[in-house]
């Protein structure tokens, strides 16, 4: 199922793009660990058009291919031995989904800041078991600039929101809207 973005339009679209330029400038466009060379290098450029014309699905399409993606990666067993295991099925769709909504996001807190809104978190998209913090959040409203801040300064996609103390993290489902 897809994510309902109650607010995606041109603006919004033109907002996200602009974002997404000020982390390729600075450095800080976040990448993941499980991006071939190709994808890292293709990424940027397939994120900005997402984010011009696209949703997360077409995100999640274009960098779901074998020379961008990975299907298997290392990784560290409690005892310190290290192997070699599958990706996650759906891990470039948890990806697309994540970077393609905090993109979203700092979009509509530039928004709602420029017209003196508030920010009300919402579930964008429908998930089979709704954790019960998450859906605590439902129908909060939000800082936008605390917001703006945390998702500018994220450097993974750990979903830690410090400034704003909102905590929706990857497969929560909530966005936010006007």
């Amino acid at each position: 199922m897809s994510f309902n973005f109650l607010n995606l339009e041109p603006p919004v679209r033109e907002l996200m793009i602009s974002e997404i330029e000020k982390d390729i400038e600075n450095g800080k466009l976040y990448t993941s660990k499980r991006f071939t060379e190709e994808g890292k290098a293709a990424y940027p450029e397939l994120l900005k058009e997402a984010a011009r014309t696209g949703t997360e699905e077409s995100l999640a399409e274009s960098i779901n291919k074998p020379e961008y993606f990975k299907d298997r990666e290392l990784s560290t067993s409690k005892t310190g031995t290290t192997y070699s295991k599958d990706v996650s099925d759906i891990a470039y769709l948890t990806f697309a989904e994540g970077e393609f909504n905090k993109y979203y996001m700092r979009a509509l807190c530039i928004r709602a800041n420029t017209e003196h809104k508030s920010l009300e978190i919402y579930r964008a998209k429908e998930v089979d078991t709704s954790r019960a913090e998450s859906a605590s959040k439902i129908g909060d409203t939000i800082d936008p600039t605390a917001f703006l801040e945390d998702l500018r300064n994220l450097e993974t996609n750990n979903f830690k929101y410090p400034a704003s103390g909102w905590s929706g993290g990857a497969n929560s489902g909530l966005s936010v809207k006007l």
